[in-house]
């Protein structure tokens, strides 16, 4: 009686945070705060869809010890299901670059503006869950005309998401006080 009571309350978590991860499904594709939470209502739900499942073979078979083993499935089912938000806050935590950006193509970006010779010093990396910043050093021994800075930004964001940035113009590479300093 008690076993079918908890495979009862099992199920209705089981619905109740199905529902309440699928709110979060669409989100969890951008926002590693939401897929925090997408995937915390997702392995509840799976624990309790583990507690239904194993109730019902302990009722039909009497083995108890199903009761542990559905124990160790289920973590092993969260921890696969969670390693790669350890690894994406990890590298958020480390301003490591966003797996979604290719620092190569920025580059060729940058490089392919008018007036740009060179590029160093060049870093990106997520402020946020959602926010993207850049610094770089770019060569322009022409100088730039007053739009250039605005009309990159723009580029940046359209094609890479990147929406914080910041550029040191300079005439000609300053070779040693950016070993140093830089």
């Amino acid at each position: 009686m008690a076993g079918t009571q908890v495979m009862i309350v099992a199920g209705i978590g089981v619905v109740i945070n199905t529902i309440t991860a699928l709110l979060f499904m669409k989100g969890q594709k951008v926002d590693l705060n939401i897929k925090g939470a997408f995937l915390h209502m997702a392995a509840d739900a799976g624990v309790s869809l583990g507690v239904v499942v194993a109730g019902l073979l302990i009722n039909l078979t009497g083995i108890e010890w199903i009761d542990p083993v559905m124990s160790f499935i289920i973590i092993l089912v969260i921890l696969w299901g969670t390693w790669r938000l350890f690894t994406d806050s990890i590298d958020l935590a480390l301003d490591a670059v966003p797996k979604n950006i290719n620092l190569e193509k920025v580059r060729e970006l940058l490089l392919a503006q008018k007036g740009v010779e060179e590029i160093h010093d060049l870093h990106v990396w997520a402020m946020s869950t959602t926010q993207i910043a850049l610094t770089a050093h770019l060569i322009m021994p022409k100088g730039y005309h007053d739009k250039f800075i605005a009309e990159l930004q723009e580029k940046l964001e359209h094609e890479f998401g990147i929406g914080h940035t910041t550029f040191q113009i300079e005439n000609e590479r300053i070779e040693k006080e950016c070993k140093t300093v830089c």
